[in-house]
């Protein structure tokens, strides 16, 4: 745990330096005075209003992720709340959004729940993600095509592909992994041909057998999800509920901004902030950033009346509350855990020492 806390603090470190990067560009190729004049004249109510659909978004979230989880064990509301939302935390600061699950798998130990039924239940939950995303992003393309792709430059057009193709090839491949003998046959394979070279040689054991447990754990997490339909079904459904929480809000924050955007236009929005997210799932920085904000950019700015200050101001309010504001409260969720966790420890400890004491006095 000690290398994790030292990898968390360089992740935070290298996200302060590409949110400083963003904000250096964002200022030089626009007037700073006109950015904070934009933002404050912005409507507040617009404001809480997007602030009120970030909170919807994680609570949904953690929603999805609590109903799998209760499948295998029972656990408090609180503590069941806070390992599901720290996942933003650790995510928004790893590439891929990668962070999350090894410290859910872990915090989940903490309250019961063996290794292998975390591992199922976060296996199912991203199964699920993964399915909704590449729902979202092909019935974008499939409704908006011309607006969201063909008129668009050929970095965008190539960078729509690339995150699609991704996105829709790890959904396959869970698929895949889940349902056929003869992928995990491939792929033992290939992990005992790498380990087979010499400097890699004493982990091929190792390697071997955790591949192996992934394999079964995958395969057995997505027989069992079609054991519970039920609970299948309301997952997807908050998943759903979340997400459109998440792509409404640049609406709000057009509003807010004075930005001419009819309420006709929300549906739209909805999924071209769906299509944006889905494409730039796959940029390998720390919340998607650099990717994110110019897919935002290339998306919203040749669609709506949206030049200079206006843009830079609506981009600087989206990127706060979708992913600084999210991981705030996602570290929240991570220290309340912690902190829970601590108490307990103490609790046990003077419970310990109060019957060492009416022993000894026995």
């Amino acid at each position: 745990m000690e290398k994790k806390k030292k990898n968390i603090w360089l992740n935070l470190i290298v996200v302060a330096l590409i949110f400083i990067i963003m904000l250096v560009i964002i200022l030089v190729n626009n007037d700073a005075k006109d950015i904070f004049s934009a933002i404050k004249e912005a409507d507040y109510k617009y404001i809480l209003i997007a602030l009120g659909f970030i909170l919807i978004f994680i609570l949904f979230t953690a929603f999805s992720l609590m109903q799998l989880v209760a499948l295998k064990k029972k656990i408090n509301i609180f503590d069941s709340f806070n390992i599901a939302n720290l996942a933003n935390f650790y995510n928004g600061i790893t590439p891929f959004a990668s962070g999350g699950q090894p410290f859910q798998v872990y915090y989940y130990t903490k309250v019961n729940v063996k290794t292998d039924e975390s591992t199922s239940v976060i296996m199912m939950n991203f199964i699920i993600h993964q399915f909704v995303l590449c729902v979202f992003g092909i019935a974008a393309i499939i409704m908006y095509y011309k607006d969201l792709v063909e008129n668009q430059n050929t970095a965008f057009r190539v960078a729509v592909w690339i995150g699609l193709s991704i996105n829709v090839f790890i959904f396959l491949l869970l698929i895949f992994i889940s349902l056929s003998k003869h992928v995990k046959k491939v792929f033992m394979g290939l992990v005992g041909l790498i380990f087979s070279i010499k400097f890699l040689r004493k982990k091929k054991e190792d390697m071997i057998e955790k591949t192996n447990n992934y394999f079964d754990e995958s395969q057995k997490s997505f027989k069992e999800l079609f054991h519970h339909i039920p609970t299948l079904l309301l997952s997807i459904m908050y998943k759903v509920i979340s997400l459109i929480a998440y792509f409404i809000v640049p609406y709000f924050i057009f509003k807010a901004l004075h930005i001419e955007v009819k309420a006709s236009s929300i549906i739209f929005i909805i999924w071209m902030t769906a299509f944006a997210y889905v494409i730039m799932s796959f940029m390998p920085t720390p919340g998607s950033s650099g990717g994110a904000e110019w897919a935002f950019n290339e998306v919203f700015s040749k669609n709506f009346a949206m030049a200079g200050a206006k843009t830079a101001s609506a981009i600087l309010i989206w990127r706060f509350f979708t992913y600084y504001l999210v991981m705030i409260l996602g570290a929240i969720s991570a220290i309340c855990v912690k902190r829970r966790k601590v108490d307990e420890d103490k609790c046990e400890l003077e419970s310990s020492q109060t019957v060492t004491s009416h022993k000894s006095t026995e």
